[in-house]
């Protein structure tokens, strides 16, 4: 399909015919390709269509999985929970994607400890990813007494996947009000990466302060920002980019 010697259609026929497959490997496969179409075939008006067809493609198996490791798991059959998991509550918005993770996600916030270490950052991300301000909220109380440096850094995370850009640009703000440390920076970015649709937010902000941030970064790190237009499709947007770019790396 990147070679342009089959269609869209093709490959989506093929993985639709792979949805009884339960092998690791096998669905590993297919949700890198669920991942490669995500980013390079779907766009906004395709994009509930998509979603509807990667949850009747790893709904069934993420059901059957579940959340909790069953008795008779194997290494592989965990793995492999992790990998369905990630992909439905990224790729769609799931209702009992959504249901699951915010309940895991509210019982790590009474007690870290009650939630398996292999699923807690999966449940905090996709709670986020609808999460309202009292959500948004709660986190930051949570890093402020946290007693781990693993909570912690699975907290600040969880900031940088919140989708409502409103509170997103609120994470990205408490490093600069030194709420939230500047070496904090490279895991919000880090998790920002994973969703699409708050890409353009963190390039924006990016934007908005980068002689701050030029300031209070080394410049290692800044030169990263550099990857940040990767995404980016549109003639214009590659024209801003390369304008911005050229002044503020130089």
């Amino acid at each position: 399909v990147q070679s342009g010697d089959l269609t869209a259609d093709q490959l989506f026929d093929l993985l639709s015919g792979l949805r009884r497959e339960r092998h690791r490997l096998v669905v590993g496969e297919i949700v890198s390709a669920l991942w490669a179409a995500s980013e390079m075939l779907v766009d906004e008006t395709t994009r509930p269509g998509f979603e509807a067809f990667v949850a009747a493609t790893l709904g069934p198996l993420a059901r059957e999985m579940g959340w909790e490791k069953r008795a008779k798991d194997t290494d592989d059959d965990e793995r492999l929970r992790r990998t369905v998991l990630g992909a439905l509550g990224a790729l769609t918005s799931d209702p009992w994607m959504q249901k699951e993770a915010t309940k895991r996600a509210d019982a790590f916030a009474k007690d870290p400890k009650s939630v398996r270490r292999e699923i807690a950052p999966l449940a905090l991300s996709i709670a986020a990813r609808s999460g309202d301000a009292s959500r948004w909220d709660g986190i930051v109380a949570f890093i402020e007494k946290v007693k781990t440096p693993e909570d912690r850094s699975l907290a600040v995370a969880t900031l940088g996947a919140f989708g409502n850009p409103e509170l997103l640009r609120k994470s990205l703000d408490l490093v600069r009000s030194g709420r939230l440390r500047m070496q904090d920076l490279s895991t919000l970015a880090g998790e920002v990466s994973q969703w699409r649709a708050s890409r353009p937010v963190f390039y924006a902000w990016v934007k908005e302060h980068m002689a701050e941030l030029k300031t209070k970064l080394p410049s290692f790190f800044v030169a990263r920002f550099a990857d940040l237009p990767d995404e980016m499709c549109t003639a214009a947007e590659r024209a801003d980019a390369e304008t911005f770019l050229t002044g503020a790396l130089a």
